[in-house]
């Protein structure tokens, strides 16, 4: 249970580090506009709506598993190591943006 936790908090930390670099970079990629148009709206919302929902299957798709299997408290103990890594990166993540931008 423990394992499969920091995996899936470390595969949702590199999915959202993706995301990020892919949105800091999409006017590179699609070229910038003079103005917001109904595609830049159409496009980001797919994105969201996708994100969505396969962070959902990445943080919440073995603990499911594990509540039909009537293993409530593995369930309960992966989705808590799950953010407890989550919040091991953000922490990482906030200390490492202070010392680059200092």
């Amino acid at each position: 249970m423990i394992p499969y936790g920091i995996y899936a908090g470390l595969l949702e930390g590199v999915y959202i580090a993706l995301v990020g670099l892919f949105m800091i970079n999409a006017n590179k990629l699609f070229g910038s506009n003079q103005g917001d148009t109904p595609a830049s709206f159409i496009i980001f919302l797919l994105l969201f709506v996708f994100s969505a929902g396969l962070s959902g299957l990445i943080v919440f798709s073995y603990p499911v598993f594990l509540v039909t299997q009537k293993k409530f408290r593995e369930a309960v103990l992966t989705v808590l190591v799950t953010l407890v890594t989550l919040l091991f990166l953000f922490i990482l993540s906030y200390l490492l943006f202070v010392v680059v931008v200092s």
